[in-house]
């Protein structure tokens, strides 16, 4: 598009050398030749999944004690937030600190604390779901969305995200809301099946681009 041409015009007077980075909301095969075109590379796509909470809804099977996020809980839920996404740390990827994990969801004026939830098994947190409101101006309403998700690995193939995302979806809709909403990487099959055997379905694509101007 013309304001990508305009943008690397605008970066070619910065101080060099340096990364410019672009998010593009909106993914197209249209929009992904043109940032090849220019130079770019991907860093991420994730795709948009949404699941009608006026359909029926799954019954799963609850095994295990729920929290719900308050200050006392905090920690329970970055714990289960290192546990599940430990993997990460050996791509040489960074987790975040706690401080600044909990201080992002509770600065957040869409987050729902009432509506995130952590599984505890014993006195061991092995997964959690965090979730807010997003406005969505295509649909022109506020839809439930779900910020994190994740299981310890240990514990993942046992229903843990499944039952939270159900027990979600089942508050979001005795509030009145419709539709629930999440984004979730390209490269995590795993994740979009038991999306999809929830009932969310694709309904759009966002992206990340980097280009290094030396």
């Amino acid at each position: 598009s013309s304001a990508t041409i305009d943008g690397n015009r605008k970066a070619a007077s910065l101080k060099r050398p340096f990364t410019l980075n672009v998010r593009n909301e909106a993914l197209n095969d249209g929009s992904m030749a043109l940032f090849q075109r220019e130079g770019y590379a991907c860093a991420f796509i994730e795709a948009w999944m949404q699941r009608n909470l006026l359909a029926p809804l799954p019954s799963v099977e609850k095994r295990h004690r729920v929290l719900t996020w308050t200050p006392d809980n905090e920690p329970l839920f970055y714990n289960a937030y290192l546990n599940a996404f430990r993997e990460r740390q050996r791509d040489g990827s960074t987790p975040m600190g706690a401080a600044e994990w909990m201080g992002e969801h509770d600065g957040d004026p869409n987050f729902r604390p009432d509506l995130s939830f952590v599984a505890m098994e014993a006195e061991m947190p092995v997964g959690f779901v965090t979730t807010g409101t997003m406005n969505v101006a295509d649909l022109g309403k506020r839809v439930g969305w779900i910020s994190q998700v994740g299981s310890d690995p240990a514990w993942r193939g046992r229903g843990v995200a499944a039952s939270l995302i159900v027990a979600v979806m089942e508050e979001f809709r005795s509030e009145g809301f419709d539709s629930l909403g999440l984004h979730v990487n390209v490269n995590n099959p795993g994740a979009i099946r038991v999306y999809d055997r929830l009932g969310f379905r694709h309904v759009g694509k966002r992206a990340r681009f980097c280009k290094t101007l030396p």
